[in-house]
């Protein structure tokens, strides 16, 4: 891909957390698995993926507030104008439906998309939808 290829598509940040120890560190896949799916995703609509947030060893229940990497990215995003973040499943963004609404109403409400990479249109949707 062209450099002016790269810098036309639309700026993303991908976003990774596993949800124990057990599935941290070099000989584990996890992360790498994650990241190959965004990055195979962004490649696919036409993003770029401008900087990568992991939270290791974090609950699918626990919230976004209490993330350091998701909190990380938001302080990115409040000053870099990056607008979208990337996961590779909505349960690697929570597990829990309560935390899954309340994160996705905060980053609407601060005009960030957050997208599956595995159900991208229709993910955020379903979520609505249940609740």
């Amino acid at each position: 891909m062209r450099d002016q290829e790269k810098r036309q598509r639309k700026p993303a940040i991908g976003y990774t957390r596993t949800s124990s120890a057990a599935n941290v560190g070099p000989d584990k896949d996890s992360v790498t698995r994650q990241r190959k799916a965004i990055q195979a995703y962004a490649n696919r609509a036409g993003y770029r993926i401008v900087e990568w947030f992991d939270d290791p060893a974090i609950g699918g229940s626990d919230t976004i507030d209490t993330r350091p990497g998701f909190m990380g990215a938001l302080e990115l995003i409040a000053t870099n104008g990056v607008r979208t973040i990337i996961v590779e499943t909505a349960n690697r963004f929570a597990r829990d439906l309560i935390v899954q609404e309340t994160g996705w109403k905060r980053l609407n409400a601060e005009g960030v998309a957050l997208i599956a990479a595995d159900s991208p249109i229709s993910s955020w949707t379903i979520l609505r939808l249940r609740c």
